[in-house]
């Protein structure tokens, strides 16, 4: 039987979380299949679901089909929808935050309707679909700048060395 999705907002507010009051953080569902085989479904939250969905396919050895996200006004509220959508899928929980379900109406229907409750019992806002073209493009091109940026800096630091030497090289005296 799957578990009513209730969250606990007492959640909200842990001794010890480093967190600011007044950020906004998602929480995004991924889902990921190969083949005929069955659907792998991972919650996280994040301040940037698009940057964590590179990494997140990195480490998973099935193709990224699918992602979603929703903003939550809180990082605390982010924190504790995420743990009531993990307590309402418990039963299909394979591997810390990844979910198996055999694909079909009935799983896509129950991840669905998990959603649309969450995002009611938190007053999430700006549902979105996540293009996951679009975010391998953007975060090669970040890479890309940094690559640059890097670059740049070891270039300047060369430079500054070769100066440093030139000044303390030896000179002919006339």
């Amino acid at each position: 039987m799957i578990n009513p999705l209730h969250v606990d907002f007492s959640l909200q507010r842990k001794p010890g979380w480093r967190q600011k009051p007044d950020a906004t953080c998602d929480v995004y569902v991924v889902m990921a299949r190969d083949g005929s085989g069955p659907m792998y479904v991972k919650v996280g939250m994040s301040s940037h679901p698009e940057s964590r969905l590179v990494s997140i396919q990195t480490a998973c050895p099935l193709p990224l089909l699918r992602a979603m996200a929703f903003t939550c006004r809180s990082t605390a509220l982010a924190r504790a929808a995420e743990g009531a959508m993990h307590l309402h899928l418990s039963e299909h929980s394979t591997v810390g935050e990844w979910f198996r379900f055999e694909w079909g109406e009935e799983s896509k229907r129950l991840l669905e309707t998990a959603m649309n409750d969450l995002i009611d019992q938190v007053d999430g806002r700006n549902l979105r679909q996540i293009d996951l073209s679009t975010v391998s493009r953007s975060v090669l091109e970040r890479r890309r700048e940094a690559e640059q940026a890097r670059s740049k800096q070891l270039a300047a630091a060369m430079e500054k060395h070769r100066v440093a030497v030139e000044l303390r090289a030896p000179y002919k005296r006339p």
